[in-house]
């Protein structure tokens, strides 16, 4: 009887079986598009990007917090839910899976709305653990002994980004047409806004130190430097590796003629 029940059970309609292969392949076919575009020849050069690395680095911390929380809060959570009789405890079990079915957009809404500094709890833990701007540059200025800021250390990362943006980029020469140079200075702006994970009229206008573009435009860069490097991702440099780019990027900004000139 267990075989024809079995056998009950594996029979389907034609009809019904047809539906199900259209709706295996509205699945199946985005992963397939994805794996038929894929840049399959250059993989390794795209995953060892830089910002690859960063955006997996990213992914890996945020997954392991993740799981040690949910280890840390989650199982004593279903414990209480799974061993424990109280009243309500059917409201409190749909309160906990409520999140996994609202909308991305929404559940951020709603932890803005809890947790932001103006939120229901987060206007309370802004209070207990205040840490501001001023309180970083004041931190600061006590360690450096100047008028130094946290934008500065942004101001002077941009910038070294944009030396070796442009140092990567045809050094341009006395025939060079004027678009081809503001296509490569825009292409090295782009670059610095998404590393930088800011827009590229910001990064340009607050960031980037302009000197940079105005020596690339005289054909100035610090390309010898660059080329001697084993790696020119900035995240895999070493510390003499990223020494020796900003003493070249001072030299460029102060004008020094060890900067390379386009010949």
């Amino acid at each position: 009887m267990s075989s024809r029940h079995r056998g009950r059970r594996s029979a389907l309609p034609a009809p019904v079986l047809a539906l199900a292969i259209v709706a295996i392949a509205f699945f199946a076919l985005p992963l397939v598009g994805l794996l038929w575009r894929a840049p399959w020849s250059s993989a390794w050069s795209y995953l060892t990007d830089d910002g690859a690395l960063t955006a997996l680095r990213l992914s890996v911390v945020c997954s392991l917090w993740a799981t040690g929380l949910s280890i840390v809060f989650g199982v004593p959570l279903a414990w209480l839910l799974a061993r424990v009789e109280f009243r309500g405890r059917g409201a409190v079990r749909a309160l906990c899976t409520l999140s996994m079915v609202l909308p991305p957009v929404v559940g951020g809404v709603a932890l803005f709305f809890a947790l932001g500094r103006r939120g229901l709890v987060g206007q309370y833990l802004d209070r207990w653990f205040d840490v501001r701007a001023a309180d970083v540059n004041g931190y600061l200025r006590d360690g450096i002994g100047d008028d130094a800021s946290a934008k500065d250390f942004r101001t002077w990362h941009a910038t070294v980004l944009a030396a070796t943006g442009l140092a990567s980029r045809e050094v341009p020469g006395a025939s060079t047409p004027q678009r081809t140079v503001d296509r490569a200075i825009s292409g090295m702006v782009r670059d610095v806004a998404e590393a930088m994970g800011n827009t590229p009229a910001v990064c340009r206008r607050s960031y980037i130190d302009p000197r940079v573009i105005d020596r690339y435009r005289e054909g100035r860069t610090i390309a010898e430097e660059v080329a001697a490097l084993p790696d020119d991702a900035p995240a895999r440099w070493t510390e003499d590796a990223r020494r020796d780019i900003e003493l070249a990027v001072l030299a460029l900004l102060r004008g020094d003629e060890r900067a390379q000139r386009a010949a």
